[in-house]
């Protein structure tokens, strides 16, 4: 996901703007155009501001669709769809889905934030001295959401989620770079009737993982126990704190509290043509009600794995939500926060410390769900007056215990069928 930056030139940054290599300690940020031919065409001194937004919020939602809105100076034209020396026209004079991606450069190293490629382009001349373009983008995940496999014979009945991932991309002819576990589930035969990126998220959630489009456009498919496996899971890779005594990044804002609109206590899973299984813990629901949570699409080829995931829900979800629900630093007028800003990723664990008025400290470990970007240009050297990252994040520590999923540790009088 990441690499040296070892040259300066077309297709990778500054071309015309630099002579040699800059290692900078200052973030600066790129933007690269694909062309026609397969360069990319660095255009970042045009770039006025970059929102990237990928992830998800909570343990209990799928991964969306990264997306990106990149707004540029058009004084040139280039920008636009129409003329012929546009930037985004294709031989048979397509001008949208062309491939775009954004990274952030440290000390020379490029990480890529979105890799994706082009939904709409818009004009507009505001104040009628100005020009801009305003770029939309999506990740890979866009392709399988526009593919419907449609019925046929079933097939795949035992094969492991892992397999199932495969299957579903190969039939959507997904040509993306992808790194995809094995999986621990198995599953039902499918049709491969229905959107893909449907059928996908299914499977991701039987698994209880992780499927997403990292920042380098790669998509990942995490088994369950990724969290008791992967270093950047199980041990912090980033700080984030409220006092200089302690190490690591400085955040400017945080949203942490407890409420009860999250609060799940009964989880009901009924796999197509197998009976309900379900768990649920009695003191919650004695205190708060029944709140529940029911799905009848997790395709499980066995029960024992649909008792464990309800299990699992209920016990992450039953008591008041106290959530760090988001985390957000200054990413370009702070040193402190360079590292962080530049190199935490979806998954990582991450340490968060703060300090409660009245003298409590909150010490929590999480891991990452999601991070939003907001960067605005400084100028065309690609450095940024500003920068803002807002990771989303959920408690790592529960779903580390349960992470194998191990039967023994069950509490097999809570079950009803």
């Amino acid at each position: 996901m990441t690499a040296t930056l070892t040259a300066y030139g077309d297709g990778t940054y500054g071309g015309s703007n630099y002579g040699g290599v800059v290692v900078d300690a200052a973030p600066r940020w790129l933007v690269q155009v694909q062309l026609p031919d397969g360069t990319w065409r660095d255009v970042t001194c045009d770039v006025r501001s970059v929102a990237i937004d990928r992830g998800r919020s909570s343990w209990v939602e799928a991964f969306k669709a990264g997306t990106a809105t990149i707004v540029f100076a058009n004084f040139a034209g280039i920008y636009s769809t129409f003329p012929s020396v546009s930037i985004w026209r294709q031989p048979g004079g397509f001008v949208t889905d062309v491939p775009i991606r954004c990274a952030s450069i440290l000390n020379g190293d490029v990480d890529w934030r979105f890799t994706g490629t082009t939904d709409a382009v818009v004009d507009s001349w505001p104040g009628t001295v100005d020009a801009i373009a305003t770029v939309s983008a999506t990740d890979g995940f866009k392709q399988l959401a526009r593919h419907n496999g449609g019925p046929r014979a079933a097939v795949g009945a035992g094969e492991l989620t892992g397999a199932r991932i495969q299957r579903l991309l190969a039939d959507a002819s997904y040509a993306g770079p992808k790194v995809i576990d094995a999986g621990k589930v198995t599953l039902q035969a499918t049709t491969l009737d229905g959107i893909t990126i449907d059928q996908m998220r299914t499977v991701g959630e039987a698994e209880w993982g992780w499927l997403y489009i990292a920042g380098d456009g790669t998509l990942r498919f995490r088994q369950r126990d990724a969290i008791d496996t992967d270093p950047r899971m199980t041990t912090v890779q980033f700080t984030f704190a409220d006092t200089d005594a302690i190490a690591g990044a400085c955040y400017g804002d945080a949203s942490v509290g407890s409420d009860s609109d999250r609060i799940v206590n009964v989880a009901n899973v009924t796999p197509p043509g197998h009976s309900l299984s379900t768990f649920q813990d009695a003191p919650s629901v004695a205190w708060f009600g029944p709140r529940t949570w029911t799905r009848t699409d997790l395709p499980f080829n066995l029960d024992v794995d649909a008792l464990g995931l309800a299990q699992l829900v209920v016990l992450e979800q039953k008591t008041d939500d106290k959530r760090i629900d988001t985390v957000s630093i200054d990413a370009a007028n702070s040193p402190d926060n360079y590292a962080a800003a530049h190199g935490c990723r979806i998954t990582d664990r991450v340490r968060f410390v703060r300090t409660i008025p009245g003298g409590y400290q909150l010490d929590a470990e999480l891991i990452v769900q999601g991070r939003r970007d907001s960067v605005t240009a400084r100028g065309d050297d690609g450095h940024v007056s500003q920068w803002t990252v807002e990771f989303a994040t959920a408690s790592a520590s529960l779903i580390a215990a349960l992470g194998q999923w191990d039967d023994g540790t069950w509490d097999d009088s809570q079950w009803g069928v």
